[in-house]
């Protein structure tokens, strides 16, 4: 999937500029730094002459708490749980058994999912092949009116389950215990795909060499 509007490709030197200054820049994602199970692919795209990664995430489990102000508009949102491995039952359930419970809670599992910068749209069009021959048929490349090309790698996998509404839990334990069983199952998958990914550019890598 290709998104796009009125677009002219960046030139190299402009390019590496970006490339340059972007990987200088301090982290502002939530955590601040690169997920461990991810850093090593991360370090991977980056090496590459065409491409740098503007945005990543390993895969992850959160249990997402919502407050609402007036009618069905958000307050705002507190994670009450979150791990990039596998999720521990009784720590899922420590976190619900907090008073007083939140007006709405949200169990997710979000998969791997990868921003990359590409210098053309040949080169993103390369990446995005990889990405699809490996499971990621959710990726596509947006172009912007300044040059920007950007893949979005990710994919369908993921899980959300309302667990609280109105202040009150809504499933028994066991339910629980059997939706955390699988988003480790999905979280195992996921690192998975992420290996068979990162042996493919791998692959790649070596061949521009």
């Amino acid at each position: 999937m290709i998104m796009q509007c009125s677009y002219s490709e960046t030139t190299p030197s402009k390019f590496a500029q970006a490339k340059t200054s972007t990987l200088a820049a301090v982290d502002l994602s939530k955590k601040g730094s690169v997920d461990q199970p991810i850093s090593n692919l991360i370090e991977l795209v980056n090496n590459l002459d065409d491409y740098f990664t503007t945005s990543s995430c390993s895969g992850r489990t959160i249990i997402v708490a919502n407050s609402l102000a007036h009618g069905s508009r958000k307050k705002g949102c507190k994670w009450l749980y979150v791990t990039h491995g596998d999720s521990v039952f009784t720590d899922v359930i420590e976190c619900l058994r907090e008073e007083p419970l939140p007006e709405s809670a949200t169990l997710k599992f979000e998969p791997f999912i990868m921003h990359v910068q590409c210098l053309s749209l040949e080169s993103a069009r390369q990446l995005l092949q990889i990405a699809v021959s490996c499971g990621y048929r959710n990726s596509g490349i947006s172009l912007g009116k300044s040059g920007k090309i950007i893949l979005a790698v990710r994919s369908t996998a993921g899980l959300e389950v309302p667990l609280v509404v109105d202040s009150r839990l809504l499933v028994s334990e066991q339910y629980i215990e059997r939706l955390v069983g699988m988003a480790n199952e999905k979280m195992s998958s996921n690192l998975m795909q992420i290996s068979k990914f990162q042996g493919k550019l791998d692959e790649f890598a070596k061949e521009q060499r």
